[in-house]
């Protein structure tokens, strides 16, 4: 494909918008190119070269680059490392992204949205607790959960490794034997959910990931993958200040 073609094309070659809804875009006055704000329809560009904003975020249209999202099964390691067949993330990632890696980690009985990409500093600041990128999960929890639990989930809970606290934490199911719970947190720590219930003497008995950053795990089927879109890719860039 030719990196010249008119602005509402290119706008729904990056997954913006469809042709249609990037004209109407365009007419709003929601997309700069190199700085100035276009009006008009038809106007040509170069992916390749010229910077391109809609609602004011980049858009990227570096056709090398790719970042997917998996629904990572519970019993599958996060490594790409090959050990035993059906053990490991290289078995659910598709020979035709080769070169990908996984984005932090989940623990083998974790379950959810992990992501994958082959830009490297994308890759390093969603890591990096510099850009504190929140992580929402889902967890079930042996036992009933009470305010004041809560709050020393909130305040902060001393480990081995030091103090973890979440960002925030709800419940939104409880039959008083085992609680359903919202967690946010930014930590990447080595399964740091589970370790810091344990030490309030309660057991994660269910993990799940539903979203990281700004993506969501959505309808996604397990052990699916899908490739982000390039409004996805561009609000993780934002999130982290690409």
């Amino acid at each position: 494909m030719s990196n010249i073609m008119r602005l509402q094309k290119a706008l729904s070659y990056a997954g913006v918008a469809s042709r249609r809804a990037a004209e109407q875009m365009i007419d709003e006055g929601r997309i700069e190119v190199n700085g100035e704000v276009i009006v008009e329809q038809g106007k040509k560009v170069d992916i390749d070269s010229d910077t391109i904003k809609a609602d004011d975020v980049k858009i990227n249209f570096d056709r090398n680059k790719i970042t997917l999202a998996l629904n990572k099964p519970r019993g599958v390691e996060s490594s790409m490392s090959v050990k035993i067949k059906n053990d490991s993330l290289s078995d659910l990632i598709d020979q035709k992204y080769k070169g990908v890696f996984p984005i932090g980690r989940l623990d083998k009985d974790t379950s959810g949205l992990i992501l994958f990409t082959n830009d490297g500093e994308l890759a390093y600041r969603l890591a990096h607790p510099k850009y504190t990128v929140e992580k929402i999960y889902i967890g079930l929890v042996d036992g009933e959960i009470t305010k004041s639990i809560l709050e020393k989930l909130r305040k902060g809970v001393e480990l081995e490794d030091g103090l973890s606290r979440f960002d925030n934490v709800k419940i939104i199911g409880t039959n008083g034997e085992k609680t359903i719970l919202e967690i946010a947190i930014h930590s990447g720590r080595n399964r740091i959910i589970r370790r810091t219930f344990d030490a309030l003497g309660f057991e994660v008995k269910e993990l799940s990931r539903v979203q990281f950053g700004p993506i969501k795990l959505g309808e996604m089927k397990l052990a699916k993958t899908r490739v982000l879109t390039n409004p996805e890719v561009s609000s993780l860039e934002k999130a982290v200040g690409l």
